[in-house]
Parts: structure tokens; C-alpha cells; sequence
């Protein structure tokens, strides 16, 4: 009995790796790849754009606040103690526009990242009486209290840095001179729209 190797290696066919149809398929993946990336990267940059114009809406607003607190101090006919404290509201209400015009904030996930970050931003003279939030993180709601004007962006300015508040914008500040003790000043931070009731 006579054997036969048909298996010989000179008989077999050999594929060249990248021939025409693979090198295509290849290119056609990395177009895919380089489209994916340009899409993703456009959506990052009209967010970024969303969030800018937010921004320079809530500065406008801002800036109109001050210009009518000045406003209302320089049409103050006497100085009997009121035009001071306009004069330090006024000072921190510009000290926080300042801060809306450079300082970023930003959007995280979950509740406990927030109550983490509150915990650790201590503002000595502040305290908060109602923390409101919802829609999984996305809406947020502060009122508290505070000695001193400066002292409410002094806490934004520390919220800033807990890692759940980068990038976070806030919709609504208000801030008001208590009228059961004029030592002290409610203020109110949202990032939903202004609720009616508050």
C-alpha cells in the first residue's frame, strides 16, 4: 500500500494578510471610528455652548440686580445704618457676580455625592435649614442663612470645590435681610427654575 500526502505546503493556498478586501474593510472601520469620535465631540461642544449662554444669561441677571441695588443706594436720602448694609449686600452680590463670571459648576449623579459635598464645605457664619433635591441630583435647592453678605459666596465659592458640584450652574440666588432678626440674611440657591412660594 502506497501512502499519498496530499497536504503538501507548495499545494496550498496562501492568503496575503492584508489584501485589497481587508485593507478596505479596515479603512472602513477606522471612517466609522473617526465619524463616532466627531459626532461625540460636537455634542460636547454645543453642550459646553448651552451651558455658556446659561451662564451669560444668569451674569446678565446678575448684573441687573446690582445695577438696581445701586441704584436704590445712591437714591438714599439719609444714612441710618441701612446704607451700610446695602452697601455690604451690594459688595457681595458683586463678589458673587464676579465668581458666576469665572467660577464654574456642574452636574454629578446620585444624592450622596451632593450631602457628601455639603458636609465638607464649612462656611463659618452660614447654615443651611432646607437641602430639596430631585429629579436624581439634577435639581437643587438650598436655603439657609448667613452673618455676613460676603459669606454666600464664600459657600459657593466652597461648593465649587466639592468634585459633585464642578460644573454645576445655578439658576436662582436670593438673597434677602431676614425680617425676624435683621443681623442675619436668608438666601436661597436653585439650579431648577423659580419656584413660586419660596
Amino acid at each position: 500500500m502506497q501512502r499519498i500526502n496530499l497536504y503538501q505546503e507548495h499545494l496550498k493556498r496562501h492568503q496575503d494578510p492584508l489584501n485589497a478586501r481587508r485593507l478596505a474593510l479596515l479603512l472602513l472601520l477606522f471612517a466609522a471610528l473617526l465619524s463616532a469620535i466627531s459626532g461625540y465631540q460636537a455634542w460636547r461642544a454645543n453642550a459646553a455652548e448651552a451651558r455658556a449662554a446659561a451662564a451669560e444669561t444668569e451674569r446678565d441677571a446678575a448684573a441687573a440686580r446690582v445695577a438696581a441695588l445701586q441704584s436704590d443706594l445712591e437714591a438714599q436720602p439719609g444714612d441710618d445704618g441701612r446704607g451700610q448694609r446695602l452697601r455690604e449686600e451690594l459688595a457681595a452680590k458683586r463678589a458673587l457676580l464676579a465668581y458666576l463670571e469665572d467660577g464654574p459648576f456642574g452636574e454629578g449623579g446620585g444624592f450622596s455625592g451632593y450631602l457628601n459635598g455639603l458636609s465638607r464645605q464649612i462656611v463659618e457664619g452660614v447654615w443651611l435649614n432646607h437641602i430639596e433635591l430631585s429629579g436624581g441630583g439634577a435639581q437643587l435647592r438650598l436655603d439657609g442663612h448667613a452673618l455676613d453678605p460676603g459669606h454666600v459666596p464664600a459657600l459657593i465659592g466652597a461648593l465649587g470645590q466639592a468634585p459633585a458640584f464642578e460644573g454645576r450652574s445655578f439658576r436662582r440666588l436670593a438673597i434677602e435681610r431676614s425680617e425676624e432678626a435683621d443681623w442675619r440674611l436668608n438666601f436661597t440657591l436653585a439650579s431648577g427654575p423659580a419656584e413660586d412660594g419660596s
